[in-house]
């Protein structure tokens, strides 16, 4: 198996990633251990509940923009299916104008 570089794992900014690399590291206890406390404080921080306030508010937003977005889609839609119906409508008039037109014409003959 071949492990990814450090830069690897930090492009990708998986956690499980991040903790199998560390582990991948073979660190000692003792670093084993001051590095679950920096991760600890890390999580527990107000710099990563801000940034997963963030990450949450973003993908709210995200889904408000798809959801106008389907409305938008869905209302156009909508409109589309009116004017071809209407569409259909005027060209079956006039078919039926054009009938009379040629029905009449070839009676009074």
């Amino acid at each position: 198996m071949r492990l990814k570089t450090t830069a690897q794992y930090q492009s990708t900014g998986d956690p499980r990633n991040n903790a199998v690399h560390t582990h991948s590291l073979r660190l000692s206890n003792e670093e084993r251990t001051q590095k679950t406390a920096a991760l600890y404080d890390y999580i527990t921080s107000e710099r990563c509940a801000d940034l997963f306030s963030r990450f949450d508010t973003h993908a709210d937003d995200l889904l408000d923009v798809q959801e106008k977005e389907k409305r938008a889609h869905d209302a156009t839609w909508k409109k589309q299916g009116e004017l071809i119906r209407a569409v259909q409508k005027v060209k079956a008039q006039m078919q039926h104008e054009i009938d009379m037109i040629i029905t009449t014409s070839a009676a009074s003959e």
